[in-house]
């Protein structure tokens, strides 16, 4: 028992890893709708994943179980402290009756809620014994501390014992079976392997009079052998006589919780050893690693033993915002930061790149962390010469496409001779598509000169309003065409900004673009600047198409066309919003959506009001 702590910490450590715990456990969002949950409370529930994911908490668990539920749920959102449940009566989705304990635990984000996460322990056994307990068994009201234990009075220098309390419940005998029943006859229903042992405790504690305390095997009368636990206290009556008062309780239950945390420790220990990605297990106040798998000594050129103990400075910098954002933590029961892209230093002094992500957790007090690691070094020089390759094939599409331009310019211009209608129309079309073409490649190259770590800024001081002049200038025909408003508002007071103004310039040209893009007929873009501390906060709004929520988080990928946009616009390829997003850094600022589906979008960015040095 002296590990059992240590193995129930490490057993939660493990099991965080790959998020299945045999303790039922699932996650809802703020509106009340579950996104994850284990196998765990799938198995308590008696249905699967796909079932569950989705349902309301609030409405979807049925009436009698809401009832018990619903205001304890309900605190635990507005107080935003977690709260414990203990056997409330739950009418499972399988329509199986059951008793349910466990914790409700508020999610934050920035102090606001932000989600529940709820863990789920089945009690059904532990009621239905409470209850059969309640029926009828009055003898058992006396037992010790009201729990399941037989009760032994042994006079050991007259022989005789008395028994009483959960007989049955412990042993499967009756009372009048152990009436028979003497210290030799006990002794012989000792599983033969604890007997020696058992008679020699009880032995040695008799001959001094102290207390005494055994676990071992007894032979219940279903012919199977129970765990029982055994204590008991040595008196000396006034005629000089031993009398030892005890219970014997039935812990194989406890047994066997002990055991297969045991074995689940070790086959969570195996996964996390023979795991493809490192793994460190490091104290999140220390910052010192615990524990750490092959791989992740493969990953840093360390060994396993050099790893343990070896301060995260050491490894990472401490300095570096990536670092930052993977160390830093509330002291919340359970906590998974985002994936981050950082580089760290090997034994060898090399640097590597690695996608690093970490879990936190609350365990016995003590505040965990566990950090994943994969090796992206080769990925990312992979990355790298497709950069290279975007860069040389655009440079060698550039002059043909040039020249295509300009003999379309000088056919058009009637240079080489006069053209019919027909002629002209096809001529049209091919300098639009030759344009497209241009402007496709122009972005490949700013991609990669972007990628590539090219881009210079240079600082200037700026006007935005002369700016977004220019540009709404060089969309005045599409304006036109479809009827549309553009409302330019600027917050009284803001001077000119220090900042690359063709950067700037371009920021602002590809979410304009956007907006008279996807406007509908008649519609308005809204353009607002305003001054927020230390930065220029900017905001694009159209009343277009708008953008579904379930592709708010890809829209600043590279490539990344969304549904509504492909079904709008069939030729775009999806980098105006990535370069926009890199520009944007570039700045020292960052870039953020606003969308609603069928409601049009709202773009912000900021940036610095000086560029940082």
């Amino acid at each position: 028992m002296r590990n059992k702590k240590q193995i129930i910490q490490h057993t939660e450590v493990f099991r965080s890893v790959i998020e299945k715990i045999t303790t039922g456990v699932w996650v809802a969002d703020k509106h009340d709708r579950i996104y994850f949950v284990n196998k765990g409370i799938t198995k308590i529930a008696g249905i699967d994943k796909k079932s569950m994911v989705g349902l309301n908490v609030l409405k979807d668990f049925g009436e009698e179980t809401l009832k018990y539920f619903r205001p304890i749920y309900l605190r635990a959102k507005k107080t935003l402290k977690k709260i414990s449940y203990d056997s409330i009566p739950v009418l499972t989705p399988a329509g199986v009756q059951s008793y349910q304990s466990g914790w409700i635990i508020p999610l934050k984000k920035n102090g606001k809620f932000d989600g529940i996460l709820c863990t789920v322990k089945d009690v059904t056994f532990q009621e239905q014994a409470k209850e059969k307990f309640a029926l009828g068994k009055k003898e058992l009201e006396i037992a010790v501390d009201n729990s399941k234990q037989l009760i032994y009075n042994y006079n050991i220098t007259k022989g005789d014992i008395k028994w009483s309390g959960a007989i049955k419940e412990v042993t499967g005998y009756s009372k009048k079976d152990f009436e028979k029943m003497d210290i030799k006859k006990w002794s012989e229903y000792i599983h033969p392997m604890d007997r020696y042992n058992t008679l020699k405790g009880l032995d040695a504690a008799a001959k001094n009079i102290t207390r005494y305390s055994e676990e071992y095997r007894f032979k219940h009368k279903n012919g199977s052998y129970v765990y029982i636990e055994d204590q008991g206290i040595f008196l000396k009556n006034k005629d000089g006589s031993i009398r030892m008062l005890g219970t014997m309780k039935d812990i194989s239950e406890r047994k066997r919780i002990e055991h297969d945390l045991i074995q689940s420790n070790k086959k969570y220990r195996e996964l996390f050893e023979l795991s493809g990605d490192g793994m460190l297990i490091v104290d999140a106040n220390k910052h010192e690693v615990k524990e750490a798998n092959i791989a992740a000594a493969g990953i840093l050129g360390y060994t396993v033993s050099e790893l343990k103990g070896m301060s995260c400075n050491n490894i990472l910098d401490k300095n570096s915002k990536a670092t930052c954002d993977l160390m830093s933590g509330e002291n919340l029961f359970f906590q998974k930061k985002p994936l981050v892209t950082m580089e760290i230093k090997k034994k060898d002094g090399s640097k590597i790149f690695v996608e690093a992500n970490s879990t936190i957790i609350v365990s016995e007090g003590e505040k965990i962390m566990i950090v994943a690691l994969r090796d992206i070094t080769q990925k990312k020089e992979v990355d790298r010469m497709k950069t290279e390759f975007i860069s040389l094939v655009s440079h060698q599409l550039r002059t043909p496409l040039s020249a295509i331009r300009w003999a379309g310019e000088m056919l058009k211009d009637k240079e080489l001779g006069s053209l019919n209608a027909e002629q002209l129309d096809i001529l049209t079309d091919i300098n639009t598509l030759n344009q497209k073409m241009i402007d496709l490649v122009n972005s490949l190259l700013n991609l990669s000169k972007i990628e590539s770590g090219k881009i210079t800024v240079e600082k200037k001081p700026v006007d935005i309003p002369v700016i977004l002049q220019g540009i709404v200038s060089v969309f005045q025909e599409k304006i036109l065409n479809k009827n549309l408003k553009i409302i330019i508002s600027k917050q009284k007071g803001i001077k000119k900004v220090t900042t690359d103004p063709k950067l700037l310039s371009e920021i602002y040209f590809n979410l304009i673009s956007n907006a008279i893009k996807y406007s509908n007929d008649g519609g308005s873009v809204t353009i607002s600047i305003l001054e927020k501390g230390n930065e220029i906060i900017s905001s694009i709004k159209d009343e277009g198409i708008g953008i579904p929520a379930d592709e708010e988080k890809k829209i600043f990928e590279r490539f990344f066309r969304g549904v509504r946009v492909t079904r709008k616009d069939t030729e775009g390829i999806g980098l105006g919003l990535y370069i926009t997003k890199l520009i944007v850094e570039a700045l020292g600022g960052k870039v953020w959506l606003d969308g609603k589906a069928k409601k049009g979008s709202t773009f912000y960015f900021s940036i610095p009001k000086k560029i940082i040095e």
